[in-house]
């Protein structure tokens, strides 16, 4: 009973968002949500009403923005300026308030890993970037994301541990790759945005059409600022929610959770991100290929798997064609292969500048202006694309070298503890660790730092964690 009012309150929710029209109808959503959740569905603990309000927030980066306009001198005697939009979303406020709830009704502590010292020293040199960054507002609102992913962290590790809590996660999990996957849909047929007010993309794209190096093409962006972003919020999703291909009978998989992944899929390949497409493909087969050497015996489930495979390809193929003809102009002048590969070059000159701090967190484009080595501020000012480079260069290289450590050390402890995990959730291991992976490659490539992308990726290293450590 209390399961099937989740499902209806996650439905429910859905039809607010769609009728949200300004940013008190989205903050009152949120507290309806937590009102039906706790009255309703009988959450009486308001850390789980947090935390789920928390989860359901995630894809959404919208909020309460105050423009921050920043003009900076040309040697040329000129002016160069840019607008920095700060963001008070409800993902910001949930997790402050949760932070604070846990803190001061901590009954049960966690374990402190040599992980997590990594991360708090993380977190402390990124903070003193607030200091020595020339824009210190910007700096500050910069840290407080940071302090929200790692809050997102913590909690998950805390309250994941209680089997309700994990089971309704991976429900709010498919119930936003479901929610996606619709909207990207919706989007690829109208050519154009739904006209909801959640649709982020609007922001920066009006009409939601897009040029991609004088190719026209279409790439639905979901509910999020771009289609890059929308693609690998979903690889990330899609390969957490895959072990249900891992029941023994295909009439036990959750049918919520089976179209669920189906509307991701399609999603993903209307987001026409090649990085996330590569990054699916590679990471989720790969990890197929983990179990069958493992020894998990895969029986009439294998036969889903190559025909989940073998579908997602067909129906890509002709969306690949048109992603390969992008890929030709790309390295245009104007392309987006040669904006990246200058923007890599004003990356590493701001990290030979500024190699212990960096110039600032949210600072990266202050830094090509102030100390420009291509001319690409008279292109189009934008972050590196590389979650490393972007770090090294905003908050310096032992923020970085601290940030790497931490991931590694959660991925050599959870990788002693493998032997541990039960036959049942053995898929869920291994799948979970690749999503993780799959936010590393991705960062090669993609400046997802610092938004929900990135928030995502400290909840799969949580739910990896408390994975590794159940028996």
């Amino acid at each position: 009973m209390i399961l099937k009012r989740f499902y209806i309150t996650i439905f429910f929710f859905y039809l607010l968002l769609l009728v949200v029209f300004n940013n008190t109808s989205l903050f009152l959503s949120f507290f309806i949500l937590a009102l039906v959740i706790f009255f309703w569905v009988k959450v009486k603990k308001i850390d789980e009403i947090l935390f789920y309000g928390l989860l359901f927030s995630l894809p959404f980066d919208l909020g309460k923005s105050f423009p921050f306009s920043v003009v900076l001198p040309l040697a040329s005697s000129q002016e160069i300026g840019y607008r920095v939009w700060l963001t008070v979303s409800p993902s910001l406020i949930l997790s402050f308030l949760l932070l604070a709830h846990l803190f001061f009704n901590r009954k049960k502590k966690l374990k402190t890993e040599l992980s997590d010292k990594y991360l708090i020293l993380f977190l402390f040199l990124t903070g003193f970037s607030i200091i020595i960054a020339p824009l210190k507002t910007i700096s500050f609102y910069a840290w407080l994301e940071l302090l929200k992913a790692v809050t997102i962290y913590f909690s998950a590790r805390l309250l994941l541990q209680r089997k309700t809590v994990f089971k309704n996660c991976f429900y709010i999990i498919s119930s936003w790759v479901c929610f996606e996957g619709l909207f990207a849909l919706g989007q690829y047929f109208l050519k154009g945005s739904l006209g909801r007010y959640i649709e982020e993309g609007l922001l920066n794209i009006p009409l939601g059409k897009v040029m991609e190096n004088k190719v026209f093409l279409f790439r639905s962006f979901g509910t999020f600022v771009s289609p890059n972003r929308l693609g690998a919020f979903l690889v990330i999703s899609l390969i957490l929610l895959s072990p249900i291909f891992f029941k023994k009978s295909f009439i036990k998989i959750n049918a919520f959770f089976f179209a669920a992944f189906v509307l991701g899929l399609i999603g993903l390949v209307l987001s026409f991100s090649r990085t996330s497409w590569f990054s699916f493909f590679i990471f989720s087969l790969s990890g197929v290929y983990w179990l069958y050497k493992k020894g998990h015996r895969f029986g009439s489930q294998i036969k889903r798997i190559i025909l989940m495979s073998l579908i997602f390809l067909i129906f890509l193929s002709p969306f690949l064609v048109l992603r390969l003809n992008s890929l030709l102009t790309s390295f245009s002048y104007y392309g987006s292969g040669s904006v990246r590969l200058k923007l890599i070059q004003e990356a590493l000159h701001l990290i030979f500048l500024k190699p212990f701090f960096g110039v600032g967190l949210n600072h990266f484009t202050w830094g090509v202006v102030e100390w420009p080595l291509t001319d690409i501020r008279h292109i189009f000012l934008q972050p590196v694309h590389s979650v490393y480079l972007l770090i090294a260069s905003e908050a310096g290289l032992p923020s970085l070298l601290f940030f790497l450590f931490f991931i590694i050390s959660v991925l050599k402890r959870v990788d002693k503890n493998k032997e541990k995990v039960s036959q049942k959730l053995y898929p869920l291991f291994v799948l979970g660790r690749n999503a993780v992976l799959s936010y590393l490659f991705i960062g090669l490539l993609e400046p997802f730092f610092l938004q929900p992308v990135f928030d995502l990726f400290f909840l799969s290293l949580a739910i990896l964690e408390v994975v590794s450590n159940k028996k």
